[in-house]
This record gives C-alpha cells, sequence and structure tokens, in this order.
C-alpha cells in the first residue's frame, strides 16, 4: 500500500468500529422497526400488509387523543422545564454560593435515575396513600385521585418530566454562562 492510500484509508480505520456499532445499534434497528409497521404478524410470521396499519392508527379515536395530550404535556413541561434550568444555572453560577458541584450534582442525579425507578418514585409519592396525598390530609385537605383524574395525571407527567430533565437542561446552560 503506497503513502498516498495510507492516508486515505487510515481515517476510515479509526472511525470504523463507532460505525459498525452505531449501525448495529442505531440505524439497523430503526430500518427494522419501519419494516414491521407495514406488517402483520402471527406467532413469529410476519406477512406484510402494506398501508393498512397506517390506516388504522390514523382513523383510531384514541390516537388522536395521545396525540393531543403528548403536544398538552409538551407545551407545559418544555417551558417550565426551560425556565427552571436557566433560574437553577444563574443560580450556581453566581460567584456568592459555596458548594456549587454539591448543588450541581443534586439537580442533576435525577438525569442518572432510570426511568423505573422515577416511576416508582413517583407513583409512591403520588398513589391514595402517598406521601403527596398524606400532605395535603395533614394540612386539612382531601385525598386526591391522582391517576383517575385526567387534569391530576398530567400534572403529575409534567412534574415528574420536569424533575427528570431540569438538571440536564441546566448543565448545558450553565456550560454556556462559563
Amino acid at each position: 500500500m503506497n503513502y498516498r492510500t495510507k492516508l486515505k484509508v487510515t481515517p476510515w480505520m479509526f472511525i470504523a468500529p463507532f460505525l459498525v456499532v452505531f449501525v448495529l445499534f442505531s440505524i439497523y434497528p430503526v430500518l427494522y422497526s419501519v419494516v414491521l409497521s407495514f406488517g402483520s404478524y402471527n406467532s413469529s410470521v410476519i406477512k406484510l400488509s402494506g398501508l393498512r396499519n397506517y390506516r388504522f392508527l390514523l382513523s383510531d379515536r384514541n390516537f388522536a387523543t395521545s396525540l393531543l395530550n403528548t403536544l398538552k404535556i409538551g407545551i407545559i413541561q418544555v417551558p417550565l422545564m426551560l425556565v427552571l434550568a436557566l433560574v437553577l444555572a444563574n443560580f450556581l453560577n453566581s460567584k456568592l454560593i459555596r458548594g456549587k458541584g454539591f448543588f450541581r450534582m443534586a439537580v442533576f442525579m435525577p438525569v442518572l435515575i432510570d426511568a423505573v425507578s422515577y416511576s416508582v418514585i413517583f407513583s409512591m409519592l403520588f398513589n391514595d396513600n402517598g406521601f403527596i396525598n398524606n400532605m395535603i390530609q395533614m394540612f386539612g385537605g382531601g385525598k386526591l385521585s391522582w391517576y383517575t383524574d385526567s387534569r391530576l395525571a398530567t400534572m403529575i407527567i409534567v412534574i415528574a418530566q420536569t424533575w427528570k430533565w431540569t438538571g440536564y437542561n441546566m448543565v448545558i446552560i450553565l456550560a454556556g454562562l462559563q
């Protein structure tokens, strides 16, 4: 192999392990999911059914409702999270604050917790005999049905997602400030 060929091949040799892993674990599953979306299944046999799945999906009332709920949650949660992240980043960028590392870690920690763990935490907080209902009753209020009332369930999702992702966005904003 001559010198010019080595110069052209060498960068690809360094990138090749990443490309193999990326294609196997990112590109292939996405493409396979698209192919599967055009099929119907019986045990392990896949028969292509064309656009029938998509026609069913677009005509299903529950799908439209879930899209609207997702949009509503996003419209409420994203600005709330970004404002909180901006306030926290400015707070932690201040020269007057001591122990910044601890506060940064405390705010960023929910990002590191997996979805199952924080789902369990929030289900324990908001169930019928959970911490939140107990606090409400201690101050003279009644039990709230967090999971059966759609507005309260939406609020739980907004709170959980805001708690989970505010630290991530705070770190990005803080890096920009510094």
